[in-house]
């Protein structure tokens, strides 16, 4: 018999929910980070930039998980150095830069959180382990605000230990809880994304001089 994708998620938000709500503890997964998240650069002409910023659940946005993480974005992308002033009101024919954070659980990692989670419960929590939530994070950058100039992505992770015996996992970094894992991640993630943005001519380039 073949589960519907929707309810094995639900499961899945269920145990979470309630493994969490006993005391669990959250990890960053570091592998794909290596700029800090105070990174800086000197960008030749900076300019203003509208920042459009959106958190999605399985590709759908999350206005809940935006709200809490938009000024963790707002404040990473301002210290860059690439844009002069950092906004979120539109504006005609000004730059740009989309940012977008999507949680995609598929259902096989689903139906493994859940199987782990069950043997979790059925020992009271002696047998632990670590359930891991993937990320991909994307930037698109649109000089004029209409037409992608450039984009790029990285994928990022957030562990949650339940249990009390298990492994810390690997190239991770122990956070203070689910929200301050989930906000350091995205600021990892997007200061990875400026740093090869800053690369750009757009960026590097010096202005042409007024005629």
């Amino acid at each position: 018999m073949k589960i519907p994708k929707n309810s094995i998620l639900l499961a899945f938000a269920a145990l979470y929910a309630m493994f969490c709500g006993t005391g669990c503890v959250s990890y960053v997964d570091m592998r794909n980070y290596g700029t800090p998240p105070e990174f800086t650069a000197k960008a030749a002409d900076p300019k203003p930039v509208n920042v459009r910023f959106v958190f999605q659940t399985a590709g759908s946005p999350n206005q809940m998980v935006t709200a809490k993480l938009k000024g963790a974005v707002l404040e990473t992308v301002g210290k860059s150095g690439l844009f002069s002033t950092v906004y979120e009101s539109p504006a005609n024919d000004g730059p740009v830069l989309n940012v977008s954070v999507n949680n995609n659980v598929t259902p096989d990692e689903a139906v493994e959180a859940v199987l782990k989670g069950c043997v979790t419960g059925l020992t009271l929590f002696i047998i632990g382990s670590n359930v891991r939530d993937n990320y991909l994070c994307t930037v698109d950058f649109m000089p004029d605000g209409r037409t992608p100039f450039v984009s790029k992505s990285t994928n990022g992770g957030v562990y949650t230990g339940i249990g009390i015996i298990r492994q810390h996992p690997k190239n991770a970094k122990k956070a203070r809880g689910m929200n301050a894992a989930a906000d350091e991640m995205v600021r990892l993630a997007l200061a990875e994304l400026l740093a090869e943005l800053a690369n750009n001519p757009y960026f590097t380039a010096a202005p042409a001089p007024e005629l």
